[in-house]
């Protein structure tokens, strides 16, 4: 696939499926942007030194911890972004 003319990104999901060394192999070593990519997923392949060459992006709808905005908008406050429409 990574030989496909203008290919230049790949949306992964449920990495844990996947061997992810080979993934990273075929799309951020030959300059393909890898989207999607769940926290987890990307903490492992820094833990191991991985080098993503900056083109990763993570999904943050799967956090592992609560972001300070995701909790305040879990507590009742809202995010950031409705707080200012409010406040407009």
């Amino acid at each position: 696939m990574s030989t496909l003319r203008g290919l230049y990104a790949v949306n992964l999901s449920q990495p844990e499926l996947n061997d992810m060394e080979r993934v990273y192999k075929h799309t951020v070593d030959k300059g393909i942007n890898l989207l999607e990519l769940k926290p987890e997923a990307a903490q492992q392949a820094l833990a191991s030194l991985r080098n993503l060459r900056g083109r990763v992006h993570i999904n943050t709808t799967y956090p592992t911890q609560p972001s300070p905005s995701t909790a305040a908008a879990v507590e009742g406050e809202g995010s950031p972004e409705r707080r200012w429409r409010r406040s407009r």
